[in-house]
């Protein structure tokens, strides 16, 4: 675990992205970085706890390709610590979802596994019926930032919105690259009634 690097620094609450100042978020609690002034994020909140580069690259890819879930759950136990401050006022957490025939060929979730470890350690229940993928859409690995949101636009769907209305919902996936398929998980739950959408990853593939 020493090998990894964790996701630190002063960064923006709702990208993730790099400040270039460590005491603006002392100084403004709500200051955000350029891009999401201008964007007006869906995300309340994005958390990736580990640089996606070097042995952790290596065991994100065991574990989501070839099934070594040990590790996944390793990796998030060895932050749970961290975490647990943080989840203490959520109310539901939600794996990014797979579309079925995705999940038939790798025959499990990734965000499944991380999401069922964060609860386990947090007591805070897993719902795996609220939040589905209808479309199945390209691989996002390859595309282009704009290329990621259009090809990712109306993949999802809430299936039953008194599940989230008026609710603080974590959602899990493994790897935050531009955050294309988190925010349109995050502005279909909105648009149910979710109060706040924030997002827990494994990795984050930031340019440092």
């Amino acid at each position: 675990m020493s090998a990894l690097r964790k996701v630190s620094g002063p960064r923006c609450p709702t990208c993730a992205r790099l400040l270039p100042d460590p005491h603006l978020l002392e100084i403004d609690p709500r200051f955000r970085c350029g891009a999401c002034r201008i964007d007006s994020p869906v995300l309340d909140f994005v958390q990736p706890l580990f640089l996606f580069q070097g042995p952790l690259r290596e065991a994100v890819h065991l574990f989501k390709y070839s099934g070594y879930w040990k590790l996944g759950r390793g990796l998030i136990r060895s932050r749970l610590s961290d975490l647990l401050p943080s989840l203490e006022d959520v109310d539901r957490i939600l794996p990014v979802p797979l579309h079925p025939s995705r999940l038939r060929r790798r025959g499990f979730n990734q965000a499944v596994v991380l999401a069922r470890e964060v609860a386990e350690g947090s007591g805070t229940p897993m719902d795996l019926e609220c939040l589905v993928r209808r479309k199945g859409g390209r691989p996002q690995v390859g595309l282009r930032p704009k290329e990621r949101r259009r090809n990712i636009r109306g993949c999802f769907a809430v299936t039953s919105s008194k599940n989230v209305r008026g609710r603080k919902v974590l959602l899990v996936d493994d790897i935050l690259t531009t955050g294309a398929t988190a925010k349109e998980c995050a502005r279909v739950l909105k648009e149910a009634g979710a109060e706040e959408v924030r997002l827990l990853t494994l990795a984050g593939a930031f340019v440092e």
